[in-house]
């Protein structure tokens, strides 16, 4: 993990990507240890399907990872792009979405 040798310098954050169908609590773990000493995480890429971009949309799984965000105030952008259009889409994440609104 990167956080056991930590990057020296100034304004620096380490990037977390999940997929919902993929990284389940052992990620989750795994990032508490580095927030636990310190490191600020950014997550940069995550998507409600599997790493591969195969599988439906992994709603119960896409929540846990909302709330374990939302818990630990780490800001997050998703993945999304038409070439991938049928795969990890936006559209096909509207009651995601709107669920984690409700809430929010």
């Amino acid at each position: 993990m990167a956080d056991a040798d930590p990057l020296k310098g100034r304004n620096l954050a380490y990037a977390l990507h999940f997929y919902a169908g993929t990284h389940k609590q052992d990620l989750r773990d795994k990032a508490d240890i580095a927030l636990k000493k310190g490191a600020p995480l950014f997550v940069s890429e995550w998507g409600s399907v599997n790493a591969d971009g195969n599988g439906g949309v992994h709603r119960e799984e896409t929540l846990r990872w909302q709330d374990y965000l939302r818990k630990n105030c780490l800001s997050q952008a998703q993945w999304d792009s038409p070439q991938y259009a049928g795969k990890d889409n936006l559209r096909q994440q509207t009651a995601i979405w709107q669920a984690m609104l409700m809430a929010a």
